[in-house]
């Protein structure tokens, strides 16, 4: 499941919504707005979350398209930051839903 699919829960709770009629809730779009808003605007999750998205993006890239391995430590690295970010996500939606 991509990871934009996973901050719609939070990102919804938090009222935000793509701007206009469309209902475009893209990587980019997801990304920047959980960063912005619920990172760095209302300070809802840890600072240190905030480049964990982007840089699993670039480390899929490198994976799937440049002619460089994903070392078993990059991968290994990239999977904890996955876990603290997912506990961080159902701490704040828990404590919404209590």
């Amino acid at each position: 499941m991509p990871a934009s699919r996973l901050l719609l829960p939070p990102s919804i709770q938090a009222g935000i919504t793509p701007r206009g009629s469309r209902n475009d809730w893209g990587h980019a779009f997801v990304q920047a707005e959980f960063v912005g808003r619920l990172i760095n605007r209302r300070q809802l999750y840890p600072a240190a979350l905030r480049q964990v998205l982007a840089r699993h993006i670039t480390l899929r890239h490198t994976a799937d398209y440049a002619p460089e391995m994903v070392t078993q430590t990059h991968a290994a690295r990239a999977l904890q930051r996955t876990r603290d970010f997912l506990a961080a996500i159902r701490e704040e939606v828990n404590a919404h839903e209590s």
